[in-house]
């Protein structure tokens, strides 16, 4: 129960992966940013499978892996959060009167996106590699107790994610202006760019 309630307090966390999610939900709409919330969530079980193997340790151990792996994740994040400011910026161009731009079904972009936000950020791998262990129990099989954690991370995170999706999806009459698109989709890439610099300049 204590892991539980540890895993909500950070799933609920606002974070990359949030940002991403809303950006998925402003240009893809709900079966797009649905896709998102795979991708990231599949990112969580790989990051479990990594734990529980040991292969996270390598990643924390070795420093020019860890540097690799953090400056491919924050550029990926970069290019991400550039991509969403240029669209905000080409959707104020568009007549006041102007029809908002259909949302398109990006299904697999959607789902790499998630899954790639998750699995360049070495910090989540780290975080799995210190979180996890605190609460495996030394009687029992580790690898068994890392992938019930893991499963368990995942499908509260995927539960947070497509309950965040559908109270966005709720204001999807708003969501459709494109006033309303460009200020959020502005707003995500801001975040997403924010996250990727933070990531790219801190030393571990």
């Amino acid at each position: 129960m204590l892991y539980v309630a540890m895993s909500i307090v950070l799933i609920l966390t606002p974070g990359a992966d949030t940002a991403l999610v809303t950006r998925s939900t402003v240009v893809h709409g709900k079966r797009g940013a649905a896709a998102t919330a795979l991708g990231t969530t599949t990112g969580v079980l790989v990051h479990t499978l990594f734990a529980a193997l040991g292969l996270s340790a390598i990643l924390a151990q070795s420093a020019l892996l860890y540097e690799l792996v953090k400056y491919l994740g924050a550029a990926y994040l970069i290019y991400l959060g550039f991509v969403s400011l240029r669209a905000a910026a080409q959707k104020r161009t568009q007549a006041a009167g102007e029809q908002p731009p259909k949302q398109s079904k990006a299904g697999s972009s959607c789902f790499r996106q998630g899954l790639l936000t998750n699995l360049l950020n070495p910090k989540v791998a780290l975080f799995f590699l210190t979180f996890l262990p605190q609460f495996v129990q030394p009687a029992g099989s580790t690898l068994l107790q890392f992938t019930l954690m893991g499963v368990t991370y995942a499908v509260l995170t995927l539960g947070w994610l497509l309950l965040y999706i559908y109270l966005l999806d709720l204001l999807r009459g708003w969501l459709q202006r494109p006033a309303a698109q460009r200020v959020l989709e502005g707003a995500s890439g801001t975040v997403l760019l924010a996250f990727g610099l933070s990531l790219a300049l801190e030393r571990r």
